[in-house]
């Protein structure tokens, strides 16, 4: 039953960025987050769970380029999002150079 909930194609809950952080740190609260990062780990392997993967191992949110524009949306995000400091990752002067950050190997 549960497997053919994840499988369920269609729309998914989309929480605000303060909501998904918060649940990231409510879930390393409760489990703690070595446990956290383990089964992060664990369920960006499992197809149907991908998905969640995030949640459990919260990455950051790099800026690219960086314009008056893209610093005017990083004050903004400073400004409404409570927990937007526990994702906001570095700024890019290229795209390229965003792109490669991102693209950089996780740990294992």
């Amino acid at each position: 039953e549960l497997h053919e909930i994840l499988e369920q194609e269609g729309t998914r809950p989309i929480f605000t960025l303060d909501e998904f952080v918060w649940l990231h740190n409510l879930v390393g609260n409760l489990f703690g987050s070595e446990q956290r990062t383990r089964a992060g780990l664990l369920v960006r392997k499992v197809h149907y769970l991908q998905v969640y993967s995030n949640l459990l191992l919260l990455g950051d949110v790099g800026i690219s380029p960086d314009t008056p524009e893209t610093r005017a949306f990083r004050d903004h995000m400073r400004a409404t999002y409570r927990y937007w400091e526990q994702v906001e990752g570095p700024m890019f002067d290229t795209l390229e150079a965003a792109e490669e950050y991102a693209s950089r190997p996780l740990d294992d």
